[in-house]
């Protein structure tokens, strides 16, 4: 069931409340840390709405959820990503309200995308993500923990960089802006978000941006499944008249991005869940 946590101990008026909704497998206790640590970095009023998700598809999910709550603006936010920037809501917050147009921010995404379906391999991508994973010394055979952030782009400072699909590990939507039903056709893990973002760029409904300003720490890196396939297949016939995108038109085939020019810069990680960035 849907629960809430009440983030500031203040009385929170709704209409200028943040409202952080994680779908997840575990339960609400497992994930009591990562949800106190989105509450004292926020610097803002936020209202985190927990989804103990048994095998209902996302986008179900994200539909029902909001139908019960009433906040204007909601950040999607998968249960294995960690936001390092202090005051990473009030970013939020000044992002959506310094650029009206936009009703859709990520983390990361593309002004790339065609039936390949994987919009990270094109040229114009932006965004930067940490990632962690877990790691065994071939020596000792202890077990570690290494994290690599990925720099999609050389344009990391923009306050916001237009795209037409970003990643849904985080997708922060404004619903006076946004079109914002998720197609339930779409179901399981993959393509929601692409599906959602295509949904709004082939209709011109709103703009969609990737920011920097907000760095998140990201626990491993995605795995392609026969769903991925699947729910791809189903997306591209879906947006097939609009495709090729690239560099945000509909018209030539977009240009893909060779692959040694992510940056990637690997580090030993301690303790990642107390961790945390100022902006």
């Amino acid at each position: 069931m849907l629960s809430a946590s009440d983030i500031s101990g203040e009385q929170i008026k709704e209409n200028k409340t943040l409202a952080v909704v994680i779908n997840s497998r575990k339960n609400q206790s497992e994930c009591f840390d990562a949800i106190r640590l989105l509450q004292m970095t926020a610097l803002f009023p936020i209202h985190v709405y927990f989804y103990k998700n048994n095998g209902v598809s996302l986008t179900s999910v994200y539909n029902e959820i909001q139908k019960q709550i009433t906040e204007e603006r909601i950040l999607f936010i998968h249960d294995d990503v960690q936001i390092l920037t202090v005051g990473w809501a009030k970013e939020l917050d000044r992002l959506f309200n310094d650029n009206p147009e936009y009703g859709i921010i990520g983390v990361a995404g593309s002004r790339d995308f065609d039936s390949d379906g994987a919009w990270w391999i094109y040229k114009n991508i932006y965004g930067q993500v940490v990632h962690t994973k877990r790691i065994k010394d071939e020596k000792t055979g202890q077990q570690g923990t290494t994290a690599f952030i990925t720099k999609f782009s050389e344009k990391i400072d923009n306050d916001l960089n237009e795209v037409a699909v970003i990643d849904g590990l985080f997708m922060a939507i404004d619903r006076a802006k946004a079109s914002t039903n998720f197609d339930e056709h779409v179901s399981g893990f993959n393509f929601y978000d692409i599906d959602f973002c295509l949904s709004n760029y082939t209709t011109n409904t709103t703009k969609i941006g990737v920011t920097t300003k907000i760095k998140v720490q990201h626990g491993g890196v995605g795995v392609i499944k026969p769903e991925w396939f699947e729910n791809r297949n189903l997306v591209l016939s879906k947006y097939k008249e609009y495709l090729p995108i690239s560099d945000l038109n509909n018209s030539t085939q977009p240009e893909k991005k060779d692959m040694a020019f992510f940056h990637n810069e690997h580090f030993p990680v301690q303790n990642t869940e107390t961790q945390t960035e100022n902006k």
